[in-house]
């Protein structure tokens, strides 16, 4: 059990990187896809708007990035907290059942010592 509860982790752990890799991927390209449209706006005249623009443009998505990168990051650190829940349950649930096993047994053992020591035949 505790090998299986090592590898959800892991599994999880592997979900939740690819899903910060993606964003990241996702975030750079946007970045370059809107620095592109600035770059090829017709409308804008002299290098300088060009370059206030890029950079209100980059300030905007910098903060955008930053929200979605602590949005995932309290996902994760919810989702690992939930498994990390789950396995505990899982491990407090197992003993519990292994002392009713236990206790049952004994109960058995004791029941079979009490039938063993009374005489088999009253007179």
């Amino acid at each position: 059990m505790v090998e299986a509860q090592k590898q959800q982790m892991q599994a999880l752990k592997m979900r939740l990187d690819v899903e910060g890799k993606d964003l990241k991927q996702n975030q750079t390209k946007k970045s370059m896809e809107d620095a592109k449209v600035i770059q090829l706006d017709k409308g804008i005249k002299t290098k300088a708007e060009r370059d206030r623009r890029v950079k209100e443009l980059n300030e905007k998505n910098l903060k955008m990035f930053v929200e979605e990168r602590k949005r995932l990051a309290i996902k994760a650190q919810k989702h690992e907290e939930q498994l990390t829940k789950r396995h505990q349950d899982q491990m407090d649930e197992l003993d519990r059942e292994m002392i009713r096993t236990i206790e049952i047994e004994e109960a058995a053992f004791r029941e079979d010592q009490l039938a063993a020591q009374q005489p088999s035949s009253v007179v």
